[in-house]
């Protein structure tokens, strides 16, 4: 029940991951973008506080089709719900032991689903001022109370087994929010409540910048859930691929997804610091960039004195804007191979100790044997992704990943289906997906690195956060 209901949860709510990615993209490009630090912080504010509603909203909205939902969810994923609604369903398969706890669990785990989602905006918002301690402190928080509640609510007195592991996880989560809560109080992350006073001139300004910055975030927001969601769904389907390969099969998998899942959430750490860094730095190579353009249009009238101030800016601000932007590619591109290749030595190592520590059965070993020397293989691959994404993120190119990762994920669904072992699945599948995302992304790098492709300019533009464009 656990597994099947951790795969559900998976998808639901690391789809809503890309709130993270959006929300970092956004703060740290707000808080880079003009020379006056004040408004920056203003409207780094605003974009947090509208980040955290949107975040809540959509947890309410996923906490009730979990809820409502959870039959036919569990239908989806394979496991047969009673005979009453295995008839209105009409299911080929007789009902599942597995649908009784399966169901309490997700109910009783929906519940946190708002405060999931404000974890993730909260945690992208702390990335985008640079920010990693609190997001540390937070998961720190959630985690021992996890450790803490998990025993007490699933054995002795209450006794709850399924459910009391649900309700410690959401309750954990909850504390997590407060952490996050509590901080973006007290660094003063968001912005005061508006005054019936009359409003500053600066309060009009930036009151009529909210409508770009909400267009922005909802852009932003549904290019990630579409490349989030469509990975996802990839992923889901490889599992529910696996589950139909035989139950030996789908074992391995899950044993080889969990490793490969330890392995990349440690690479992302290199890929959160390129987003970070790429997005102020582009955001600053974007406003020298548009300084020359006002300057070459002023210095075609006025070619005196302009064209000398002309040349003074050109020299001193664009050119190391760009070599900056350069520089930072080249760095992060050679951390994330170091990376890739570490992670790969360490899982051919791990490879062939790893079947024999997580299971018992023969069957699931043999198959551990076959795929883990893919998953290690990959882990080059995987990390230059991961680094090549957050660094076209970094520079806003939130449609072209969605786009990307939507092809590729179609095709790794089309690879997937064709599998006859979960070799197959590993070797084809997943690789196809891994390619598929990289070739998008280095679109991306090769246009930052080199500006080929003009309607893929913009930078801050681009997001719209500075009132020109969008």
């Amino acid at each position: 029940a656990l597994g099947t209901c951790t795969s559900i949860f998976h998808l639901s709510y690391n789809s809503f991951r890309a709130t993270t990615t959006a929300t970092t993209s956004l703060v740290a490009t707000a808080l880079a973008q003009d020379v006056d630090d004040e408004e920056n912080h203003k409207e780094a504010k605003v974009v947090t506080a509208t980040s955290l509603k949107f975040g809540v909203m959509i947890g309410i909205i996923v906490s009730l089709i979990l809820w409502i939902g959870n039959d036919v969810i569990l239908h989806a994923m394979g496991v047969p719900p009673p005979s009453s609604l295995h008839k209105t369903l009409k299911h080929p398969h007789p009902s599942s032991p597995l649908y009784s706890p399966a169901t309490s669990y997700i109910r009783y785990r929906s519940l946190a689903a708002p405060a999931v989602l404000l974890i993730t905006v909260a945690e992208g918002a702390f990335r985008g001022y640079a920010n990693t301690k609190i997001p540390l402190l937070a998961s720190a928080v959630a985690a021992l109370a996890n450790i803490i509640l998990d025993p007490i609510l699933m054995f002795g007195k209450c006794d709850m087994g399924v459910s009391g592991a649900a309700l410690a996880t959401a309750f954990s989560q909850y504390g997590a929010a407060f952490v996050y809560l509590f901080f973006l109080f007290r660094r003063n992350m968001l912005p005061s409540s508006p005054t019936k006073t009359t409003k500053s001139k600066s309060q009009i300004i930036l009151s009529r910048k909210k409508r770009n910055i909400l267009k922005t975030i909802l852009r932003a927001n549904l290019a990630m859930f579409t490349k989030q969601g469509s990975l996802l769904v990839g992923w889901a389907y490889a599992t529910r691929r696996a589950a139909q390969l035989g139950p030996d099969h789908v074992a391995a998998h899950q044993v080889a997804l969990s490793l490969w899942l330890v392995f990349a959430l440690i690479m992302d750490g290199v890929a959160v610091a390129a987003q970070v860094i790429m997005s102020t730095t582009w955001s600053l190579f974007v406003r020298s960039r548009d300084d020359d353009e006002m300057l070459n249009q002023e210095g075609e009238k006025k070619e005196g004195v302009m064209q000398d101030a002309l040349e003074e800016k050109n020299d001193s601000s664009s050119s190391p804007s760009r070599c900056e932007v350069r520089s930072l590619t080249h760095y992060m591109t050679n951390a994330s191979l170091l990376q890739g290749l570490l992670s790969t030595l360490i899982l051919l190592y791990l490879s062939n100790i790893v079947p024999f520590l997580t299971t018992n059965d023969i069957s699931v070993q043999k198959h551990l044997l076959q795929i883990l020397p893919h998953v290690s293989r990959q882990q080059i691959l995987v990390s230059l992704t991961l680094v090549w994404e957050s660094l076209v993120i970094g520079g806003g190119y939130f449609t072209l990943l969605a786009c990307g990762t939507l092809s590729s994920s179609l095709l790794a669904v089309w690879k997937i289906g064709l599998a006859g072992s979960i070799e197959e699945i590993w070797s084809g599948g997943i690789v196809v997906l891994f390619l598929g995302r990289l070739v998008t992304a280095f679109v991306g790098v090769l246009d930052m690195y080199f500006g080929l492709f003009d309607f893929m300019k913009g930078g801050s533009n681009r997001n719209g956060l500075n009132g020109k464009g969008g």
